[in-house]
């Protein structure tokens, strides 16, 4: 996992959602995870998909942080297999090339490896990521998807700690959705 991520007690700024213009938060508690999809208690099975046929969008709902305590997380995936995934956060909203072509932008294990992932997104409440899977292999294959990554507590600062925070340049904006390497 990435070594610069933001470390408790840090103010942050989200931005790629209007209700968080203008909020900051403090960073309080952390929490590492590691999820494999159809191996880890609360995630999707993903069924078994046949030569040239998909599984349709699966919620990966357990990665979506909690809304009382605030939470956002930061996840880092990786796939197995030699499929093709197409990848959705928020709404249905494809982030990872133009939401009217699945095929316009293919992640895959080539890309982020299963146990060395390479891709990563940030996600608040409300927010988690949608997942397909289409075989292309002349195999049938039951996909798999790890994620792992940090969970934050957070909390909303006062006013005052805002202005100082801007005024010192001493906060990271963080982009929610997109997939970005890690």
């Amino acid at each position: 996992m990435r070594d610069d991520l933001p470390k408790e007690g840090y103010v942050v700024t989200f931005q790629g959602d209007e209700g968080f213009n203008g909020k900051f938060y403090r960073l309080l508690t952390t929490e590492d995870f590691e999820y494999v999809t159809g191996q880890t208690s609360g995630t999707p099975e993903f069924s078994t998909v046949t030569t040239n046929n998909n599984t349709g969008f699966k919620d990966i709902d357990v990665l979506e942080p909690s809304h009382v305590p605030l939470r956002c997380a930061y996840v880092e995936m990786g796939f197995k297999d030699g499929l093709n995934y197409a990848f959705k956060l928020k709404s249905g909203v494809i982030r990872y090339g133009p939401d009217h072509d699945l095929n316009a932008a293919v992640l895959n294990n080539l890309k982020s490896p299963f146990f060395s992932p390479v891709l990563s997104f940030w996600l608040v409440w409300d927010w988690f990521p949608s997942v397909q899977a289409t075989n292309t292999t002349p195999f049938t294959v039951t996909p798999k998807v790890y994620f792992r990554g940090k969970k934050y507590d957070i909390e909303e600062v006062p006013l005052q700690e805002r202005q100082r925070a801007i005024q010192s340049g001493k906060y990271t904006l963080i982009t929610l959705g997109g997939i970005k390497p890690s």
